[in-house]
């Protein structure tokens, strides 16, 4: 299972350690719109269903984007 870095720290039942993780058989994907190998950039956009078997908890993430420089 792929695991996701994100903690919801007003659920009691979470503990830091046990982070969420993508829901298997969700339409979960990333799409890449831009590549900039000059400057270091890729860009993009993602969709993806994360869950928290411990606590019952799911987050629905439907129109995520990210910009990430990977040179710093």
């Amino acid at each position: 299972m792929k695991r996701a870095h994100f903690d919801d720290f007003n659920l009691d039942c979470q503990d830091v350690a046990d982070p969420y993780v993508l829901q298997e058989g969700a339409s979960n994907w990333v799409e890449i719109l831009n590549l900039d190998t000059d400057e270091f950039i890729v860009s993009g956009t993602f969709q993806c269903t994360l869950v928290h078997e411990g606590c019952g908890d799911t987050l629905f993430i439907t129109d995520g984007r990210f910009d990430y420089d990977w040179a710093n």
